[in-house]
């Protein structure tokens, strides 16, 4: 295994962890706003392409890892 590779893993799910956490932000915070509905429905939005690019990039790296082996 390729500590390049492990590295940019980490770092992607960084990122996923940071939309994901962007996206609880907005539901947290959308019962403050008068646009409760659309802070609800992009909340959702960051939640499922953080988990979608989680899964992807511990796919990717999977794959990566079976071909250089």
């Amino acid at each position: 295994m390729n500590d390049k590779d492990l590295t940019k893993l980490i770092c992607k799910l960084l990122v996923a962890a940071y939309i994901v956490y962007l996206g609880f932000m907005l539901l947290t915070s959308s019962g403050e706003s008068e646009h409760k509905t659309i802070f609800i429905i992009i909340g959702i939005f960051f939640l499922a392409c953080a988990v979608g690019y989680g899964i992807y990039s511990v796919i990717s790296f999977i794959k990566n890892r079976k071909n250089n082996n």
